[in-house]
């Protein structure tokens, strides 16, 4: 009886282990890594921007992705950039990065479909169909894993897995 017990034992405390243990080790195991800002501006042309995703001095308009005439030496002024195509919005998990204001910068490679002004003559809009991207190092979270998550890589628990699995049937 008492040999049963500690077997049983046994098996409650391995499962209860592998259920904390495995989700913690997600969280150390790289999916992407970042990228320093130095190296993305290495080659940057035409469809190849440093956007970040919260311009402060952002007026009304309908795209989150902002490219800094400071970080893009192609630029003379900052681009709203409206993205289309395999963007960061359709993998990244709104949780860690809700509606991007974390302040992150990516770098979106892509073909530009067209360049139009704004109404107002603030911005130049570009239209990217973005074929890649990266993001540049440090990586902000806005959960609590932004204390113990590397700054230098996203992990399974940056990506939302239903976006995922959306864009992959499409």
């Amino acid at each position: 009886m008492f040999n049963k017990a500690s077997t049983v034992m046994k098996i409650i405390i391995s499962f209860t282990l592998v259920v904390i243990i495995v989700p913690l080790l997600l969280n150390f195991i790289p999916i992407r890594l970042a990228i320093e800002l130095d190296d993305a501006q290495q080659n940057l042309g035409i469809g190849r921007y440093i956007c970040i995703t919260d311009y402060k001095e952002k007026v009304a308009v309908d795209t989150e992705w902002f490219a800094q005439a400071d970080n893009n030496s192609h630029l003379d002024r900052t681009s709203a950039v409206r993205v289309s195509g395999d963007s960061p919005d359709r993998y990244l998990s709104e949780k860690e990065f809700g509606s991007f204001d974390s302040e992150n910068t990516f770098l979106l490679i892509g073909n530009i479909d067209r360049f139009e002004e704004d109404k107002g003559g603030y911005f130049l809009n570009s239209y990217l169909n973005v074929d890649k991207w990266k993001i540049i190092y440090p990586i902000e979270r806005e959960s609590i894993r932004k204390y113990f998550t590397s700054k230098s890589y996203l992990n399974i628990y940056d990506f939302d897995l239903m976006k995922i699995m959306k864009n992959l049937w499409r």
